[in-house]
């Protein structure tokens, strides 16, 4: 276990990656998701991306059922409108 990586309670590691830390975990980082089968981001912002700003739906639909392209979209614009705080990340190999 290197000094970045912290044991897990559910057995699993876990790592604090810092800015000054984040050259020397990249190369695992990326090979951890190479090897992942699901990849989850959990994005913190400067901001909140609040329902008003929001577009509206161009399927008909309420946006209750959004699609992955059209949160991809609104998590795009929060991005360029907010400064990205801290990233989180989860890699799994299986389902």
């Amino acid at each position: 276990m290197d000094d970045n990586e912290l044991s897990g309670r559910d057995g699993q590691s876990k790592m604090e990656v810092t800015k000054s830390s984040f050259s020397q975990a990249l190369p695992r980082i990326l090979n951890d998701i190479a090897e992942s089968c699901c990849v989850a981001l959990d994005l913190e912002f400067s901001g909140i991306f609040s329902k008003q700003d929001r577009k509206p739906s161009t399927d008909g639909s309420s946006g209750g059922g959004r699609t992955l392209q059209s949160r991809y979209e609104e998590v795009k614009e929060a991005a360029e409108k907010y400064q990205i705080l801290q990233v989180g990340n989860l890699y799994t190999s299986s389902v």
